[in-house]
């Protein structure tokens, strides 16, 4: 596949991304390998412990410096962020970069932003204020930072996603295979999904079957699944990537996300762009691209209306047969290409003093 941008004249300032550890991080290996020619990122977050992610950010600033210093051909330093931490880490980035006299991006991920930027308004708008783009990932993130926020430099571009890598998957079963991709906490949802099995253990048993796929509270999960006696039904797959995460995109039935929180969640992308329908929250961009042709939807927490989701694609497994037909239509737009597309326009009218 030809790449579209050349990124030359653009720094890209994000966590580690080699090999993709969460959404974020996907984008940004995505972007190497399908988008841009030239990938040129330092990275400023990604290590364990304290004193490491501290070092990073400090060692990562010094390396831009230099590169800035030295590289009169880059034009624009597009740092990825996303709230808390995140977002204060990456503002000596953006003080180094205007320092240089050279434009910025804040791209914005992740769906706690309005949290955050309610523990300090003006602060955080202040800071906004500094770049010269600010990039959403869905026009419900648009509104918020052009409506509520005032800001005229938003523009939104779609979270890339890979080309599918399709394969033929033979099930040794004929049960509903349902896939989980995500961090192991109360705000994915994730224990809902758990109790909701627990609770119709019966109704799931020898029909259902529920891979999870993440990392944080893996004890707690484990725990729960003993406790509710669902070990035939929920299968932990730990950290999913690689040759493991493309099988099983490919055998899933459909990809399950009962988030209380969301921007645009990567893993929800790629499971439509293999043509699998998504249970899911309508939070953060979701429902610009969920409906009822490609998923269901239901209020995060409400376990009841899960519950009835969960009993209806198992008595009627054909539902998800006839909603994956629409599934990755829905998504033409995060495929590398017209994302590349998005970006040269907003390169260009960056650099252009147009936006």
């Amino acid at each position: 596949m030809k790449k579209i941008l050349r990124g030359d004249n653009i720094l890209t300032i994000g966590c580690e991304y080699n090999p993709p550890k969460g959404g974020v991080a996907q984008v940004l290996y995505t972007y190497s390998q399908e988008v841009y020619a030239c990938f040129r990122c330092i990275t400023n977050s990604g290590s364990k412990g304290t004193i490491m992610k501290i070092w990073q950010a400090i060692w990562g600033l010094i390396k831009m410096a230099i590169l800035l210093f030295s590289n009169n051909d880059i034009r624009i330093v597009h740092i990825h962020t996303a709230s808390y931490k995140s977002f204060q880490r990456s503002l000596w980035f953006l003080k180094v970069a205007k320092l240089f006299k050279r434009k910025v991006i804040l791209h914005i991920h992740g769906g706690g932003f309005k949290d955050y930027y309610r523990t300090n308004p003006i602060g955080v708008l202040e800071n906004l204020r500094k770049a010269d783009c600010i990039i959403t990932l869905s026009d419900s993130w648009k509104c918020f930072f052009s409506d509520e926020l005032h800001l005229s430099n938003v523009v939104t571009v779609q979270n890339v996603v890979p080309y599918p890598t399709l394969k033929k998957i033979e099930k040794k079963d004929n049960r509903i295979h349902l896939l989980y991709l995500g961090a192991i906490n109360n705000q994915k949802g994730i224990f809902d999904l758990i109790d909701v099995i627990g609770q119709n253990r019966t109704k799931c048993q020898g029909k259902l079957i529920l891979h999870v796929g993440g990392n944080q509270e893996v004890e707690r999960l484990n725990n729960c699944i003993s406790k509710y006696g669902i070990e035939d039904i929920v299968k932990y797959e730990g950290w999913v990537k690689g040759d493991k995460k493309i099988a099983l995109l490919n055998l899933m039935d459909a990809f399950i996300l009962p988030s209380y929180v969301e921007g645009l969640p990567i893993s929800l992308l790629e499971s439509l762009s293999y043509g699998k329908p998504v249970i899911t929250t309508p939070v953060g961009g979701i429902p610009e691209v969920v409906n009822d042709k490609n998923g269901y939807m239901f209020v995060p927490g409400d376990k009841k209306a899960l519950s009835e989701i969960l009993n209806n694609i198992i008595a009627n497994p054909s539902t998800l047969k006839l909603k994956a037909e629409s599934a990755k239509e829905s998504v033409r737009s995060n495929f590398p290409d017209s994302v590349a597309k998005v970006l040269e326009i907003t390169y260009k009218k960056i650099i252009e003093d147009k936006l």
